[in-house]
């Protein structure tokens, strides 16, 4: 897996699962991917487009912005 990706577990696992999402992408750079994914290179390759979205507006605006597109689903 490549850097800042973490195998989720425990209640981050949880919450992947409750929300049915394979990854999520957190401000501190961190991304934490549900084991049975961790070979997808589509959903590693979505991931990083978010944390180049953290890189070039910041993760305030960055977790305000997931946020409200989180709110939306």
């Amino acid at each position: 897996m490549p850097p800042g990706f973490v195998i989720a577990r425990g209640p981050m696992e949880r919450f992947l699962r409750r929300q049915g999402f394979a990854a999520v992408t957190l401000p501190w750079r961190r991304v934490h991917i549900l084991f049975e994914y961790r070979l997808r290179q589509d959903i590693i390759a979505h991931e990083r487009v978010h944390l180049d979205q953290i890189a070039r507006v910041g993760p305030v605006r960055f977790t305000i912005s997931y946020l409200f597109w989180l709110a939306l689903v």
